[in-house]
């Protein structure tokens, strides 16, 4: 995943579209994890595993919408500022916790697979 240059953090305003660039590329990302998700090496075999699933699809879903909203409103304002970068910042970070689960159940899918 690609992150923000840390160094436009230092000005007010963040040149161009690059925190909506940077969303659209993370919506992107969360397509193909959801994807992954619905491969045939995820198919839940236990009970735990269905319910596991169901919630990080939801995940997902919600981190799109999330992310569909900040877009909007960069769009809407017509420019980026720091607070922008760091709602860019914390989706990222949520985006990063969400692969770590699932690929710790598709570990656990295909064990019990």
């Amino acid at each position: 995943m690609n992150t923000l240059d840390p160094q436009n953090k230092k000005k007010t305003t963040l040149s161009g579209n690059q925190p909506l660039h940077y969303l659209e590329r993370q919506q992107g990302y969360l397509i193909s994890l959801s994807r992954q998700l619905n491969s045939y090496h995820c198919v839940p075999k236990t009970v735990q595993l269905h319910d596991q699933m169901d919630h990080l699809r939801r995940s997902i879903q919600n981190l799109k919408k999330e992310n569909e909203n900040l877009m909007a409103t960069i769009s809407k304002s017509g420019r980026s500022t720091l607070p922008n970068f760091d709602e860019c910042e914390t989706q990222l970070e949520k985006i990063k916790k969400l692969e770590r689960d699932i690929l710790a159940y598709i570990g656990k899918a295909k064990i019990q697979g």
